[in-house]
Parts: structure tokens; sequence; C-alpha cells
């Protein structure tokens, strides 16, 4: 798997290929089941971090709040600076 969230949004439609196979029956659809269901959950965890990375940029622009360092590192901050 590649880290985007354009590669994140192939590999979940792929996901929906695979279990929508209608070769699938029994114990091989259920393994598919199985995967999806943490695929989707895995997703879920990245599009919410993806989420805090993006409110920590746009509050880090607006400049209204201190973004702690676990969030946007120095360096995260001095590209931002950059790039304004």
């Amino acid at each position: 798997m590649r880290n985007s969230l354009g590669d994140l949004n192939d590999y979940l439609f792929e996901q929906i290929e695979r279990v929508n196979d209608d070769g699938l029956t029994g114990k091989e659809l259920d393994e598919q089941l199985k995967k999806a269901k943490a695929v989707v959950e895995i997703g879920k965890t990245i599009v919410q971090n993806a989420n805090v990375v993006l409110r920590a940029a746009i509050a880090s622009q607006v400049e209204l709040v201190q973004v702690p360092e676990t969030i946007v590192s120095k360096e995260q901050k001095r590209i931002c600076a950059i790039t304004n």
C-alpha cells in the first residue's frame, strides 16, 4: 500500500470490488468481509489523523492558537511560513 489519501481511496474501492466478486462464497466471502472491515477501521483512523493534521495546519496559519510540536514540527511551521 502507498501512503496518500488518494491511495487510500483507491484501496478502499479495490476492497469493494473484491467483496463484490460474485465468485466468492462461504469461507472466502467471510474472509474478504473480515478484511474489508479491518480496512475500513484502519481507513477511518488514517482519515481522522489527516483531519487533525489539516486542522493543525489551518490553526498554525491563522495563528489563533499555539500548535503543539507533537502535531506540527518546527520544520513544518518554517516551511509553512516560507510558502506564505
